[in-house]
């Protein structure tokens, strides 16, 4: 099974900076008054490549010792500090219903750190903290911190943990093939450091919405916050930055629809052996079909552009034994959440809402032995209580005319077909998540009910 996602992009900044020199010439010696010391000249600033730093939205801060290195990506250009640190500022302040966004990869397991700060009305000042957004990686996992006045922490920010490359814990309990299977996706597994993220910021009134890789971490919605202002960008040692940008973000008061961004679990890059052609029906890669939004990604790394289902399953469920809700790592927990990422498991996050139904473009393949199916389960991160909405889909090869059919073309010229599938969702039992800001969803195959083994009161879906 595939679907087709909605996509998010990020930019980031590179910034270069020239050297000084001193030169003068020493006049006759005076025995009754000092020599004057000579006027320094000025210190010329060298602009950073515009692929990374777009000059009129941010500049490299014109302090002492503020240099960069530029290097090279992937075929990208990219900057990092040549210090201590390098600071990016925006040279004109900024207003809300502003997005940030900044595209950065920490290049060792060695604790380094991206902090974005925003609310500021001297971005060069360092003893200026204002709202910050601090994004630090480490050897398996990323930490995020965000400025939150109404956190009950003993300081006054929402914190918590994105692990993207899949690290368990093995046990010399599992069965053979399961360790293989385990083993297999963990060596497949991207480390940290060969990972670009997305940090994205967007600035409201009295507050900001914070997401990482399309997956967001929290909204900050207080009387105290005022984003407005200029913004600054701190990067230490082993962060390279690819691009930055700003844009309007204007607010969706009807919030009819929500778009979902699928960048973090983009998992396959054709269907039927063959890569479907965006633009043979979606001309800007934007998209609306019976008058709901839809936004194609952009390939990642891999060339991955959407999400075969087919991918999900449950491995805990063969296993003897019952396993915890919870857990550190994405195979000792049973819900483990968007931020605990396994390939098994394609899960992504909402702002909880007493929503109605969720649209997908998708289409079913042709791979024996499956049923056309696609469920979408609701359910509390680290804890469970899963609702569950279901939908058949149509095969990518079959000749249909009905209205929900999309005619695409493949890069071998062939035709194919994508449908408009609806899950309707029963609102009212999503009622049980009302108390959380954010529901996760995994998106996955049919499911059945099973029971854990030897415990029969042990059951879920």
């Amino acid at each position: 099974m595939n679907c087709l996602p909605i996509p998010i992009a990020l930019v980031l900044f590179i910034v270069l900076m020239g050297s000084s020199t001193f030169t003068s010439i020493a006049a006759p010696a005076d025995k009754t008054k000092p020599m004057a010391k000579p006027a320094p000249a000025p210190i010329v600033y060298e602009a950073a490549p515009s692929a990374v730093l777009a000059p009129k939205s941010w500049q490299v801060a014109e302090l002492k010792g503020n240099t960069f290195v530029a290097g090279e990506w992937r075929g990208k250009p990219v900057i990092s500090a040549a210090g201590k640190s390098l600071l990016l500022i925006t040279p004109v302040k900024l207003d809300v219903n502003t997005r940030i966004r900044a595209q950065f990869r920490f290049v060792t397991q060695t604790t380094s750190s991206l902090q974005l700060a925003v609310g500021l009305s001297n971005a060069g000042d360092l003893k200026e903290k204002g709202r910050t957004i601090s994004i630090t990686g480490g050897p398996t996992a990323i930490g995020w911190a965000v400025s939150d006045p109404r956190s009950t922490a003993r300081l006054p920010v929402t914190s918590g943990q994105y692990r993207p490359q899949f690290i368990v814990e093995r046990s010399l309990t599992w069965p053979e093939a399961l360790r293989a299977n385990v083993e297999a996706d963990m060596v497949a597994s991207t480390p940290l450091y060969e990972r670009l993220l997305t940090l994205d910021v967007v600035l409201r009134d009295h507050g900001y919405e914070v997401s990482l890789d399309g997956i967001p971490l929290t909204t900050v919605d207080s009387p105290e916050v005022e984003p407005r202002g200029l913004a600054r960008i701190m990067l230490s040692p082993n962060v390279e930055l690819q691009t930055v940008t700003t844009s309007p973000a204007p607010l969706d008061k009807s919030w009819l629809h929500h778009p979902v961004a699928l960048d973090s679990v983009l998992n396959a890059g054709k269907i039927d052996g063959a890569k479907v052609v965006h633009a043979s029906f979606a001309k800007s890669g934007q998209f609306e079909h019976g008058g709901v939004p839809f936004r194609l990604s952009e390939p990642n790394s891999a060339g991955n552009d959407h999400v075969d289902v087919g991918a999900s399953w449950f491995r805990q469920g063969n296993v003897t034994g019952r396993y915890s809700g919870r857990g550190t790592d994405a195979l000792a927990a049973r819900w483990p959440g968007a931020l605990l990422k396994d390939p098994a498991r394609i899960t992504v996050r909402l702002p909880m809402a007493r929503y109605r139904a969720l649209h997908l473009l998708a289409a079913a393949d042709a791979e024996s032995d499956s049923v056309p199916i696609v469920t979408a389960q609701f359910y509390r991160a680290q804890a469970g209580f899963p609702k569950n909405f279901v939908a058949q889909v149509p095969a990518f090869s079959a000749q249909s005319t009905v209205a929900d059919a999309i005619a695409v073309q493949t890069t071998d010229s062939k035709q194919g077909r994508l449908y408009h599938i609806t899950i309707p969702i029963d609102a009212g039992a999503l009622a049980e998540f009302d108390d959380l800001d954010f529901v996760d969803v995994e998106l996955t195959k049919q499911v059945m009910i099973y029971r854990a083994s030897p415990d029969p009161m042990y059951y879920s879906w």
